[in-house]
């Protein structure tokens, strides 16, 4: 392991065997140093090791060592490319998209349509025109993003699971039995409690959707 001692201005100077710091300066003194492995290229490595001991941070010497330099986020580029349709022409998925947005009041003129806020298909909420606008809906959804806009949802309490009514059960029991009075009452209303509270599917039918043929 390499051996340094930290000068007054922050930068490291090396101890060497038998240098005036190995001489002078007590062993408790010295700071070993261990720099993390960017590069299996060893130039690279190298050139990332002395930046630091240069006294530059992690960040900084390992961008100028593997010459790579981080991206821009500006609203420019974050819409480059996601605008649909070239000369006029439309998708019919965007069309639609479009129309759903008009139909409930959003302006969609100068923005696009990002799939990954939407809480449904065509979801309306779902067009943005900038950064701005997916912080924005990100926060109202309690959603997490990460790239160009940064937000971590939170852990919400959904509560506790709230009882069906005995009516619901009892108004559908009652028109199963009057289609087919020779079924057992008892049964009727197992098999309807069971489908209203997703015991035998995990999409449970709403209230009033269903027909009398669904239970024999």
């Amino acid at each position: 392991m390499r051996k340094f001692v930290t000068l007054p201005d922050g930068r490291y100077e090396e101890v060497r065997h038998n240098s005036v710091v190995d001489l002078c300066v007590p062993e408790a003194e010295f700071t070993p140093i261990l720099f993390p492995i960017i590069s299996n290229d060893i130039v690279t490595q190298a050139r990332y090791e002395n930046m630091r001991l240069d006294g530059q941070s992690h960040n900084f010497a390992e961008m100028i060592a593997l010459r790579r330099f981080p991206g821009i986020k500006t609203d420019a580029i974050f819409n480059e490319s996601k605008f649909s349709g070239e000369s006029g022409q439309i998708p019919k998925q965007q069309k639609w998209l479009r129309r759903q947005a008009e139909d409930a009041g959003v302006a969609t003129n100068g923005k696009w349509y990002c799939s990954g806020l939407a809480s449904f298909p065509g979801d309306p909420t779902a067009w943005v025109g900038d950064r701005g606008d997916v912080l924005r809906i990100a926060r109202e959804k309690n959603l997490t993003v990460h790239g160009y806009v940064e937000h971590e949802g939170h852990e919400t309490d959904g509560g506790g699971d709230i009882p069906i009514s005995d009516d619901i059960i009892e108004d559908e029991v009652s028109d199963i039995l009057e289609s087919n009075p020779f079924a057992e009452a008892d049964d009727v209303r197992e098999e309807v409690y069971a489908i209203r509270t997703g015991a035998v599917d995990d999409n449970p039918l709403l209230c009033g959707d269903h027909f009398t043929t669904d239970i024999p």
